[in-house]
């Protein structure tokens, strides 16, 4: 009896589930529940893993770690930091693992941790020049990382895992690895820095771009999303929040205006989709009284083929801010931790959503590559399949997290499939992510490394 009342049960859940993802397929496009968390967070990190796992990390007031499974929707503990760290910066280095680097809280650590997804352990670093709070930091073309603190600016190798500080410090708001290897440093003052010469030159920009999120589009401009605030807690802030958005176009070098956000994100995120729009999500209205009516479930899309933003009729699962927003390899997109409307101030909601676009529902094209790592020279051989007959197709990917797109690339043939080949060039070594749009629809991201094997040990 006790056996049977199991199987009905579990016959009871599967329909559910199924009657689920049924109603998310019909629908345009949804916010949905997935696993809580291990525990609640604030002003973490979360890192996309090469293998389409989440490393979530740190926030305030814990060192713990924990791991999400896109496949089973589920969070698990991994290893635990030497140090607790919130408000730090991760960044995925070329070999797969994760740099954390700053998080001050009642000291600033000098050293930094890395996390390796094959042992599931973080281990320390060399050491900083000095202890000090790190802005953020980004992922260089050589494979470096460019390293931003308030002391100092400085490069960290991941071959002898050490810091050399090449700059005096400075106060940096974002900093983004344009398709140049060259890097928009916002703040301290805005400026492009070159890995060529590690110098700094200064550019001049008549926008607030201070705490406005850097959100590179898919061709190559970069959006600052101007009603976003910030990851630092709101009742910090003591300026209105208002901000024009802007974009930065590399071809010229010059900062444009961009249609402002319908609705205030402070402390919001704003992601890139695989299919080229910003989901902008969640946030705070400071204009709200209790503190906790202004923390905001709200939704908006920003266009670049329109150069305009609308707000979503679908809302977040919970009233956030202070969150993170994670893409996923199937375009989904995963959102964890901040304060929560529920919550507020304490941090005790663990539950965790997805963003599911329209693009990524229904049928899609797959896509598929001959190999997963590739040396310079080598020769490429990919399939597509389950598009439309005879028609371009647009293919986009990541290239060490920097976004790229090529229109009209290639044509599909009578049964709906494609097949090219080419050869990879010298200057095209790093990790890769792409897929392909067909039709508002977009393929799963076929992830590549590509490595100049003439300097390797053999």
């Amino acid at each position: 009896m006790k056996s049977l009342w199991t199987e009905r049960r579990r016959s009871s859940c599967l329909i559910l589930v199924l009657i689920g993802l049924a109603v998310v397929d019909l629908q345009a496009q949804v916010f949905v529940p997935t696993g809580r968390m291990t525990r609640g967070r604030v002003t973490h990190s979360a890192t996309l893993l090469q293998d389409g796992r989440v490393l979530i990390a740190g926030g305030e007031p814990t060192g713990s770690a924990e791991i999400y499974d896109p496949d089973s929707g589920t969070f698990a503990e991994t290893g635990a930091m030497s140090s607790v760290r919130a408000s730090h910066t991760a960044v995925l280095l070329r070999d797969g693992r994760v740099l954390i680097v700053g998080g001050c809280r009642l000291v600033c650590p000098i050293n930094a941790e890395l996390y390796d997804p094959n042992t599931g352990k973080f281990t320390t670093t060399r050491e900083m020049s000095v202890p000090q709070n790190v802005n953020t930091a980004v992922l260089l073309r050589n494979g470096k990382v460019l390293v931003f603190g308030d002391l100092t600016v400085e490069l960290f190798d991941p071959a002898s895992e050490t810091f050399v500080p090449i700059a005096k410090g400075r106060l940096v708001y974002s900093a983004t690895l344009l398709s140049d290897g060259t890097v928009l440093v916002i703040g301290g003052p805005t400026s492009i820095f070159d890995p060529a010469n590690n110098q700094f030159r200064n550019l001049r920009s008549n926008f607030d771009l201070v705490r406005s999120p850097a959100v590179t589009l898919l061709n190559g401009s970069v959006l600052f999303a101007g009603s976003l605030g910030g990851t630092i807690p709101p009742y910090f802030f003591s300026d209105d929040g208002g901000r024009p958005s802007a974009l930065y176009d590399p071809t010229t070098q010059t900062f444009l205006p961009a249609a402002d956000m319908t609705l205030p994100h402070e402390a919001g995120t704003a992601t890139l989709l695989k299919d080229g729009r910003v989901l902008i999500a969640g946030g705070y209205h400071r204009d709200n009284v209790p503190a906790w009516v202004g923390i905001s479930g709200d939704a908006e899309m920003y266009d670049p083929a329109t150069g305009k933003s609308s707000s979503l009729s679908a809302n977040m699962v919970r009233q956030r801010d202070v969150h993170s927003a994670t893409l996923l390899r199937d375009g989904r997109v995963l959102i964890t931790g901040g304060r929560t409307a529920d919550s507020w101030p304490g941090v005790t909601d663990t539950l965790a959503e997805l963003f599911i676009p329209e693009s990524t529902q229904g049928a899609v094209p797959r896509l598929s590559f001959d190999r997963t790592r590739y040396c310079v020279g080598d020769s490429w051989f990919l399939h597509a399949e389950a598009v439309r007959p005879f028609v371009a197709i647009q293919i986009s990917g990541t290239w060490d997290e920097t976004p790229w797109t090529v229109p009209d690339w290639a044509g599909s043939g009578q049964d709906g499939t494609l097949v090219t080949t080419g050869t990879f060039g010298a200057q095209t070594t790093g990790n890769y992510g792409i897929w392909i749009h067909d039709g508002g629809k977009v393929s799963n991201t076929v992830s590549i490394k590509i490595e100049d094997c003439s300097k390797m040990q053999r």
